[in-house]
């Protein structure tokens, strides 16, 4: 979690605690200092937490709360993961949720409008109640440890299993504790129990009405005997337009007995029907997917959603029912296959008695016609129920994205008896970088004779490494109808190879629009459209051109569910898009990560993980952009793809400028610009130089070449010379 209010967050070296690499730390929690980290050679990020020295009572019952919260399922939760113990030191892994606590957010915005602050509240208030069910108190919940997930903006509840004694001395540079939301049994010495948790709830709830904690005072003592005199000022008298019935749902949870208070569950109950809008049954927050599986050519289309998240061992459960699905289908489409080679051999007997025999040829043709359309629609059957299983797979927390890709290279497989469907199979392996498959599939398809799909021949130019044979696919492209899709796109690659300049946008964009109105949904076309619009909109500073051709990628995620492609383009525009509107549609990032989470589960490509990183520093994660980065140089240089080096080069400078290290910004960047002078990547740079001070621009400009100092210069001069 992000816990450092706005402030740079430092680097670290490369440090290890048990089995786990430090990658930067996030801030300092009142309970101790709180680190990003990451397993080796695993993608997830994790948090990972360094506390105070512990007794073997503190140990104990942490150890024991970490066991009880082993039981609990619940999204509004983050779970300790491990309780471990390094030089003396214990220490808690959690997973890592980007995004501020409720303490950052009242300190940078003030209160929350009412209602807000009521389904907030609630949300909170249902995972408490899934902790008191496991049999967990939390002893010390306040708006430090309620954490704003920034990718669906839903509470989530840390510090578990953390109590702090509220008289200990605090930490080094630390404010001392008050009991703002402690309850007042706590504060006469009795055990917490989970009223005592509702309490602290209703606490956090009038803090964000109001701006402010119920009680206040100049010392814990002080303090402490307000809180145990009870009777708070209602809420609506010091701020206007607070409903009566969340003003009445607060004072309730703030009752001075813990009998009178409501359980968790009834404060949720009563603040989503006080709050208006929404199912007073609660339940969990929804992982909007953008997933969608929609495969065309001859099986038709369907879909993968947005579903509610649910625990690993359903998670579990669903992949198994899946992968029995894949054989499933596996099977039938064999048996299918083996069908109709039969019902070929038959037809070709009865051919040779033509003469003879041509009232049983024609019934044969018609049995085969009769088979063909049965098969087709227990493919399209088989496919439609493969998709639901996906589709609940793809959203089920637990998995992750990197689930995704396996079963869509299963599917690929799984396609493989049928002929009939090799234009979505060379679609799934292209889309999956699985270049020598789809060549092979490709001859394939040349050996059976007869001509080949346009499709097909649009897969092999794409993969085709001599330019002479590439030549000549394109004009075989370029000689089928301007009108359709891959007509269209032939004519476009001819004028590009014969233009000297490129093809203008207006003729390029005019080709493609009059070929999409005849084929809308072929998928490539879409991916060319939605290239050229992209390049359109970025060139500019207009959002309706970035509004058009966001929509195309829409109608590309949609026609082509398994392109990684097709989400960065989209997840780009989207992000650039909340950046024209000054930050006004606030649900943009959220949707643009979850793009981003898929590309990366559908590519082994490092420009996946470069691209994720771009995004993430766009919003000021630094420290999340400079894991990607280090994921994908880790793929880059496995794959000794030098264009993404020098990327990664420029990426962790800028990572480094945003977290407030010139020097490392510097050292990063005059590197890149050393060492690959030529490569497009290394100029990811130039958005964020103007963050350094003129002594870093300057040791930055002396490195680079002439021709990329003038351009560099030029960024500066544009705004003002930097800071």
């Amino acid at each position: 979690m992000d816990t450092t209010s706005g402030q740079q967050v430092p680097p670290l070296p490369q440090r290890v605690v048990g089995q786990y690499h430090l990658l930067a730390q996030l801030g300092h929690t009142p309970t101790g200092p709180i680190y990003l980290a990451r397993l080796p050679h695993k993608e997830t990020l994790l948090a990972l937490k360094a506390l105070p020295p512990l007794g073997p009572e503190e140990m104990a019952r942490l150890r024991q709360d970490t066991s009880l919260l082993g039981r609990v399922e619940h999204p509004g939760v983050i779970r300790p993961l491990e309780v471990g113990v390094e030089r003396g030191r214990a220490f808690v892994v959690t997973e890592h949720v980007p995004g501020s606590t409720l303490r950052e957010q009242l300190d940078r915005r003030g209160p929350l409008p009412a209602r807000q602050a009521a389904r907030l509240v609630a949300d909170a208030a249902d995972a408490l109640q899934a902790l008191h069910d496991a049999g967990v108190v939390h002893r010390h919940l306040d708006p430090s440890v309620i954490v704003v997930d920034g990718r669906d903006g839903r509470p989530k509840l840390a510090e578990l299993g953390l109590a702090r004694d509220p008289r200990r001395p605090p930490a080094p540079g630390q404010p001392p504790f008050l009991p703002f939301c402690l309850a007042p049994e706590q504060l006469r010495g009795e055990p917490a129990q989970p009223r005592s948790d509702v309490y602290a709830l209703g606490a956090v709830l009038y803090e964000l009405l109001c701006g402010s904690p119920p009680f206040e005072g100049q010392s814990w003592s002080e303090l402490s005997q307000a809180v145990q005199a009870g009777d708070p000022e209602p809420p609506g008298e010091l701020v206007a337009g607070v409903p009566r019935a969340i003003e009445r749902a607060c004072l309730k949870a703030l009752a001075l007995e813990p009998d009178d208070r409501p359980t968790a569950g009834e404060l949720a109950l009563l603040l989503r029907r006080a709050a208006g809008g929404e199912d007073a049954r609660g339940g969990s927050p929804l992982l909007v997917a953008a997933l969608v599986v929609a495969v065309l050519g001859v099986v038709g289309a369907a879909g993968w959603g947005a579903w509610e998240r649910r625990g690993r061992g359903e998670a579990e459960s669903a992949l198994a029912v899946a992968q029995a699905d894949l054989e499933r289908l596996r099977r039938e489409l064999a048996a299918a296959h083996e069908t109709g080679a039969a019902r070929e051999a038959e037809l070709r007997q009865a051919r040779e008695q033509a003469a003879r025999k041509q009232q049983e040829v024609e019934q044969a043709q018609n049995l085969a016609r009769a088979d063909a359309a049965r098969a087709k629609t227990a493919t399209d059957q088989l496919r439609r129920e493969l998709s639901q299983r996906v589709e609940q797979i793809a959203g089920i927390q637990g998995l992750g994205a990197g689930q995704i890709g396996p079963i869509v290279d299963a599917l690929a497989a799984a396609l493989e008896p049928a002929p009939e469907l090799t234009r979505l199979r060379a679609r799934l392996l292209y889309n999956r970088r699985r270049m020598d498959d789809l060549r092979a599939l490709v001859r394939a398809a040349r050996a059976r004779g007869g001509e080949l799909p346009p499709e097909l021949v649009y897969l092999e130019l794409r993969v085709e490494p001599d330019p002479a044979r590439a030549q000549e696919l394109v004009a075989q492209l370029a000689a089928l109808p301007e009108d359709t899709a891959y007509g269209a796109l032939g004519r476009l690659f001819a004028l590009q190879a014969a233009a000297q300049q490129g093809v203008p946008t207006d003729q390029a964009l005019g080709l493609l629009q009059r070929a999409r109105a005849r084929d809308p949904k072929d998928p490539h076309l879409l991916a060319v459209f939605s290239e050229v619009a992209a390049n359109l909109a970025f060139q500019g500073n207009n959002p309706q051109h970035v509004q058009q051709a966001l929509a195309l990628a829409v109608e590309w995620v949609d026609a082509d569910p398994t392109s990684s492609d097709a989400y960065l383009q989209r997840a780009r525009l989207t992000l650039h898009l909340f950046q024209l509107t000054q930050g006004q549609r606030r649900e943009l990032p959220a949707r643009a990560l979850t793009d981003l989470r898929v590309a990366r589960g559908l590519s082994d490509a490092p420009a996946v993980w470069m691209e994720s990183a771009k995004a993430h520093l766009s919003l000021g994660y630094a420290e999340v952009a400079q894991a990607e980065v280090l994921e994908g140089r880790r793929r880059a240089e496995a794959m000794g793809d030098q264009g993404e080096l020098a990327r990664s080069l420029a990426l962790l400078g800028a990572c480094r400028a945003l977290m407030g290290d010139e020097n490392g910004a510097v050292q990063q960047w005059t590197e890149a610009l050393r060492a690959f002078p030529n490569m497009a990547g290394t100029y990811d740079l130039v958005t964020f130089l103007p963050r350094l001070g003129r002594e870093g621009q300057q040791r930055v400009l002396q490195a680079a070449p002439p021709q990329v100092r003038q351009q560099l210069e030029a960024v500066l001069r544009q705004v003002g010379g930097g800071r």
